[in-house]
Parts: C-alpha cells; structure tokens; sequence
C-alpha cells in the first residue's frame, strides 16, 4: 500500500488532527449569503477551543475555518472573510463589526446544535459529508480503481464510493461507525424539526452582530 493517508469518516471521534500552523485555509468555496444571514451558504470561524464542533459543521458541509492564532486576527479573519465567529471567549462578543455566536455548551454535539438553532441551518442530504474534516475543502468523488493502493483491500472489497481531499490527498469512505453518525444527523434535524413547531410564529433569537 503506497504512503497516502486515508481516513474514515468516524475519525472525527478522535478529536482535531494535524494541527498544522495556526489555522486550516480551506474555506472560500461556499459562497451564498453572507454572515449577515442564514442558510447553507453561510461560512464559519471557530476558536482554538471549538475543534470537534468545526469538524461536526464541515460534515454538514458547511465551510468553517478552525483558528488557533491570537484572539485578535481571529476577529480580524472573522470580519475580512465575512464569517460568523464561533466562540466561547466571552470579551471577545464585545467587539463590534461582525456577527458571532457566544457557545454556551460543553459538548461538541450540543454546541452543534446550538449554532443549527441560533443560524436555522438546513441540513441537506446533499452537502453532508462533503468537506475535508482535516482542510475544510469540498471533496472529489473517485472511483474505487483510483485508490487502489491507498486504502486497504478489505476496505475495497467492501465499499465502492469514496471522496479525496484535493489538499492533503486523503481519501475518505463510510467506515463501520458512518452510520452511527448519520443516526446523530437525524437525530439533530428531528430535534430542531420539533423546536420549528413549537415556536412558530415567534421571531429569531441568538446571534449577535
């Protein structure tokens, strides 16, 4: 088997990986609306301590950069690339000129859905899995003779769909927990489904900005 990295898709249970410099650069790809609204084409930026909820946001496609510089260009990407800044720093909500979410949870799933309900971000079928959790770049589907080599034989014989990082070359395929985390997904879309129903007609709340 040749050197490229591989990597399932329950992986992301392993925390942040490659911490390389002080921030991954993949975003820029979405585009849609600005941070100013809401919706799939919305872009994130996550401070040092939201790893795994900028993992959970780039499995449902949306594009969020992890940022583990200074407090101060965090804000200042924030504004030059017309993100929503996720963050649990509380003095840093007290600047002015970009919108941003104040993240009260401790668990990454909950903060996940903390931001789903502050955003009202669909999650589409379409977009999940779409994103390198390493890079935040969109994925390329290739096919199962093209990453022969890369991946191990049973994984071969077992799965015929798989998707590469344009960046790093990693190359990602529905491990045994893929659906573990599809469950997750369904489970969070039923939630907010419910909390539709039950405040409808009420106005938006959350986010500041």
């Amino acid at each position: 088997m040749r050197g490229h990295p591989h990597l399932r898709w329950e992986d992301i249970d392993e925390g942040q990986k490659g911490g390389r410099g002080r921030g991954d650069r993949g975003g820029g790809e979405a585009g849609g609306l600005s941070a100013g609204g809401t919706g799939q084409g919305m872009r994130f930026i996550a401070d040092r301590s939201l790893g795994k909820l900028s993992r959970w946001l780039r499995i449902l496609g949306y594009d969020t950069l992890y940022w583990r510089g200074d407090e101060k260009e965090l804000v200042e990407l924030a504004v030059k690339e017309d993100r929503v800044l996720l963050t649990r720093i509380v003095h840093l909500m007290e600047e002015k000129g970009f919108k941003g979410l104040l993240i009260r949870e401790d668990n990454p799933f909950r903060q996940l859905k903390e931001v789903i309900r502050a955003f009202r971000l669909p999650i589409k079928e379409e977009a999940l899995f779409s994103r390198c959790l390493e890079c935040n770049l969109p994925l390329e589907k290739v096919r199962a003779e093209e990453v022969e080599g890369e991946v191990p034989e049973f994984v071969l014989l077992q799965h015929r769909e798989f998707s590469r990082c344009p960046r790093c070359q990693k190359v990602f395929w529905p491990g045994t927990h893929y659906e573990r985390m599809r469950g997750l997904i369904e489970e969070v879309k039923r939630e907010i489904e419910g909390d539709g129903r039950e405040t409808e007609g009420k106005g938006p709340s959350g986010p500041t900005g």
